[in-house]
């Protein structure tokens, strides 16, 4: 077992530390108006893939703005989310290479 040495010096080498509670996973970045709407709508990713037809890769991908969606998809995501997210939000988002 590894010791701090600024610990080890400050308090004793025997001294006992409650190790640091985690989040599980990585923690999640509100980038776009979809991320933004699915945090205050309360969906997970999982969920709203499922109503999109799409993988939750794939709408990962969406809320982190490193895809753009095509125009129906974008108009179903505008329908799911009661106008919250227009399909104009994506204009900013740069298109993929297979875009």
């Amino acid at each position: 077992m590894r010791v701090n040495l600024y610990l080890a010096t400050r308090f004793g080498a025997g001294t006992a530390f409650p190790a640091a509670k985690r989040t599980r996973g990585r923690p999640r970045v509100t980038e776009t108006a979809l991320s933004h709407w699915l945090t205050q709508a309360g969906l997970t990713r999982d969920e709203f893939a499922q109503r999109l037809g799409v993988t939750r890769q794939h709408l990962d991908k969406l809320c982190r703005g490193a895809r753009r969606p095509g125009l129906d998809l974008a108009v179903l995501i505008e329908t799911l989310t009661d106008g919250a997210v227009a399909p104009s939000a994506w204009a900013s988002v740069p298109p993929h290479s297979s875009d």
